[in-house]
């Protein structure tokens, strides 16, 4: 037998750096590996977000910042486009004063014209009838001229009283024509005439349709028409507001109403009776009752214009019908018959109900009037902050704020008058122009500078949070490379294990 010749002291060496339950450098060889993996893994995360914050866990102190960042060139972003909603409101009111100013200069021109000697007081009544036209323009203009529900020259509404109570409606200095005796009657049509019909009469006209006529009258800014038969004796004339669609005013026909067989007749008769080319204009009143019972106030938002308003309420069903008028702009709300308290929004309006019966509707209307202070202020934030706000103020400028409301030109001595109190009105115009040109000067600096500050907000954010493409690359592939080494050197540590069965195999 041959003799097995075994080196125990090599034997010894292997076995101290070979163990069966322990492998030090395989566990060694995978941390790094491990390690070296997950640095090239972020390295690839960082190239491919384009920022350090991918993983707010491995940045918590960067992703703070860009949070905060992030908030304030959003907010700025809003600031802006709030910049640039009160630039497009001051473009806006600044239009309508430009028009005012042309509707001013025509009056100026016509009050000269009839501030002379060389017309008689039939030319100048006529001249009068284009002045109180553009006159009832301004008043409309100013209403007319809203941002979204707000008119921004017609003042901010201060309060609503709705103690006018009981109101008898009248149809005043109706005059009995003398064009055809008898045309008309100088009684109008108490049960026709409904809603609000609150002002003067200021136009009057009839135009032939086939063998119809198109018969408009103007009260108070507000233009009532409609397309009647031909007149007949001791009938009756209706005419409705062409926005409203509801409010109506009616007069009588004389005893001898048919004898108006011609457009300009019945125009003359219709005119002399309402006083619209010589005398006294017809001065319309809206009947009204007391405020109904249960409910206790009605409150105007400020964007509620001024001017007097109709509430009425009807019952259909289980359901009320609120609604509120001028004559110019309707709103409704609707509530359970069965609701008695609390507070119902209308518009730019709010119901206080105490103790109400919502079963059954009113048959007649509460008037209740707005008055309106001279101005209405538009606010926005225009930076980060909420105290950082603009205020754009937008004086009221309808025919009564202007001192234009009630004149006319029908003699040298109104008109003169006239020519005074158009120069006033015109100079007021002029410097509420100035004033929202400085306003929107300020705002354009403002846009500028909220884009600065954005464009040096996001230069912070990018020093902070964006990824440095030439250094993320470098890491990768360092890190790449030390993960395959690392692979390696863990592969070659398995192997120990194996070394350690041929060991045994060979004792």
């Amino acid at each position: 037998m041959k003799r097995l010749n075994f080196n125990t002291t090599r034997c010894e060496d292997i076995m101290t750096e070979l163990s069966a339950t322990t492998n030090l450098s395989s566990m060694t060889a995978r941390r790094f590996a491990e390690r070296n993996s997950n640095l090239a893994a972020r390295a690839t995360a960082d190239l491919a977000s384009g920022t350090i914050t991918s993983d707010p866990s491995r940045a918590p102190s960067e992703s703070a910042i860009e949070a905060r960042l992030n908030s304030k060139l959003s907010i700025q972003a809003t600031a802006q486009k709030n910049a640039s909603q009160l630039t497009t409101l001051i473009q806006m009111g600044t239009g309508a004063l430009k028009t005012l100013q042309d509707i001013t200069s025509r009056m100026q021109a016509l009050a000269t014209q009839a501030n002379s000697d060389g017309v008689d007081d039939a030319t100048r009544a006529m001249l009068d009838q284009e002045y109180q036209q553009l006159l009832a323009q301004i008043d409309f203009t100013a209403q007319t001229t809203r941002w979204g529900d707000t008119q921004i020259l017609n003042g901010s509404a201060t309060s609503a009283t709705t103690a006018l109570g009981a109101v008898t409606e009248a149809f005043g200095t109706l005059v009995a024509p003398t064009t055809t005796a008898n045309s008309f009657s100088t009684t109008y049509t108490a049960g026709n005439t409904q809603g609000v019909i609150d002002g003067v009469v200021t136009d009057a006209t009839v135009v032939a349709n086939g063998g119809m006529y198109d018969v408009t009258v103007v009260v108070g800014g507000k233009t009532f028409k409609s397309t009647v038969a031909a007149p007949t004796n001791a009938g009756t004339l209706t005419l409705t507001n062409v926005k409203d669609g509801t409010s109506a005013i009616g007069f009588t026909y004389g005893a001898a109403g048919a004898s108006m067989g011609t457009a300009a007749v019945f125009q003359s008769n219709l005119r002399e009776l309402l006083g619209v080319d010589t005398g006294s204009k017809a001065v319309a009143t809206s009947t009204s009752v007391a405020l109904f019972t249960g409910v206790t106030s009605v409150t105007a938002g400020a964007a509620a214009a001024s001017g007097t308003y109709a509430l009425t309420y009807t019952v259909s069903g289980s359901t009320g019908t609120f609604r509120i008028s001028d004559g110019n702009n309707v709103s409704t709300a609707t509530i359970a018959t069965s609701a008695t308290s609390g507070t119902v929004a209308i518009g730019n309006f709010s119901i206080a109900l105490s103790g109400f019966t919502g079963t059954s509707s009113f048959t007649n209307q509460a008037m209740f009037k707005v008055t309106n202070t001279s101005n209405m202020t538009m606010t926005g934030q225009i930076d980060s902050e909420s105290t950082d706000t603009l205020s754009v103020v937008f004086s009221s400028t309808n025919s009564s704020s202007l001192s234009l409301s009630g004149g006319d030109i029908k003699s040298k001595t109104t008109a003169a008058t006239a020519q005074t109190n158009l120069k006033a009105a015109a100079s007021t115009i002029s410097n509420l122009i100035a004033q929202l040109g400085g306003k929107r000067s300020q705002l354009d600096f403002q846009v500028e500078n909220l884009k600065i500050s954005q464009a040096n907000n996001a230069a912070a954010k990018s020093a902070v949070v964006d990824t440095n493409i030439a250094e993320a690359t470098d890491r990768l592939m360092k890190f790449k490379a030390l993960s395959g080494i690392a692979q390696s050197v863990f592969s070659q540590a398995i192997q120990n294990t194996q070394n350690l069965a041929d060991l045994l195999a060979r004792i």
